[in-house]
């Protein structure tokens, strides 16, 4: 927020991956009460939904925050 007048961050929303696979098991389960912690509860402007783009590498959908700054 200091050196920026806007943000973009993507967010796996509510995936359901396996703790014992390496790829995803720190995407698992992230959901809004979460992103607020890690976002300082910071409203956006905006929140965009994505729904599950593949079956191999996406494992649901996404969550897409934008911020401005003044």
């Amino acid at each position: 927020m200091r050196i920026s007048r806007s943000a973009i961050l993507s967010f796996p929303f509510n995936w359901n991956c396996p703790e014992d696979n390496p790829n995803y098991s720190e995407h698992h389960m992230i959901d809004k009460e979460l992103i607020g912690d890690w976002t300082l509860n910071i409203e956006p402007k905006k929140i965009i939904q994505v729904e599950r783009t593949g079956t191999k590498v996406s494992k649901g959908p996404r969550l897409i925050y934008y911020w401005e700054f003044s």
